[in-house]
């Protein structure tokens, strides 16, 4: 899972982040401000697990995608997997 962007509401993307991940909110703060694009999770156990943790940090106004593994990013509008 890749955090791409925090949006306009970087001081919740923060709190998230310092739960998330269970780091110092100085870290966390670090990481949104100055360290974006980052990778913050991998190896999840399924893809709901995935999803979920993906909603919470979209439901802030976060830019989250998962890569690899058993999700995959969508083709562009036009293409198909045909």
């Amino acid at each position: 899972m890749v955090l791409n962007d925090a949006g306009s509401n970087k001081l919740k993307v923060i709190k998230e982040l310092y739960r998330f991940k269970e780091i110092s909110l100085a870290e966390a703060r670090e990481i949104v401000l100055h360290h974006l694009p980052v990778k913050i999770a991998e190896g999840f156990s399924s893809r709901n697990e995935a999803n979920e943790i993906k909603r919470r940090f979209e439901a802030l106004g976060a830019d989250v995608s998962l890569k690899g593994g058993f999700i995959y990013d969508p083709l562009p509008d036009g293409y198909s997997h045909d």
